[in-house]
């Protein structure tokens, strides 16, 4: 991991403990690691050739989406593990915020209500983001973003479960 990375997490991490949403160790599914590190293979193809059609810069409302689209899929991936089926998320609305999201209406209305992807966004984008590559430290603010949005998916539904 470089400065750089190592930078960009704990920016993301502190965010998500100043807001209340990382109070205790990261919840995580395992199973759920060679998922996210496909999504985010295809996500970073996406952006290349969103890139290559339409300039190098990303607009703030395109990040912003980028912020709310891993939250969304997140939610997507562990109500699909929950369910024990197979699920390959779509990218669609990765750019627009138009996301479609898979997942039992309960899941739907929480991500809606959700601030974290605001709260990482603006964390990360207000950071200094070092003489790195620009590209790099966005993807190392939505893994975290991700990470911590599995996290609070699975303290929601284990909440609701023992009510």
């Amino acid at each position: 991991m470089t400065d750089q990375a190592r930078q960009i997490a704990a920016i993301i991490v502190e965010a998500a403990r100043e807001n209340g949403l990382l109070d205790e160790p990261l919840a995580t599914i395992p199973a759920l690691a060679e998922e996210e590190k496909k999504l985010f293979i295809r996500m970073f193809d996406a952006v290349r050739r969103y890139r290559e059609d339409h300039g190098d810069e990303l607009t703030c409302e395109e990040v912003g989406s980028m912020f709310t689209f891993v939250l969304a899929k997140a939610a997507e991936l562990v109500t699909a593990y929950i369910c024990n089926r197979s699920e390959e998320p779509s990218l669609d609305g990765l750019f627009d915020g138009k996301i479609p999201v898979y997942a039992d209406d309960q899941i739907m209305s929480f991500c809606r209500k959700c601030n974290w992807p605001s709260v990482a966004g603006t964390a990360f984008w207000n950071a200094d983001k070092g003489d790195g590559d620009p590209l790099l430290a966005l993807f190392e603010a939505l893994k975290w973003t991700f990470r911590i949005a599995e996290h609070i998916v699975i303290l929601h539904i284990e909440e609701n479960n023992r009510k």
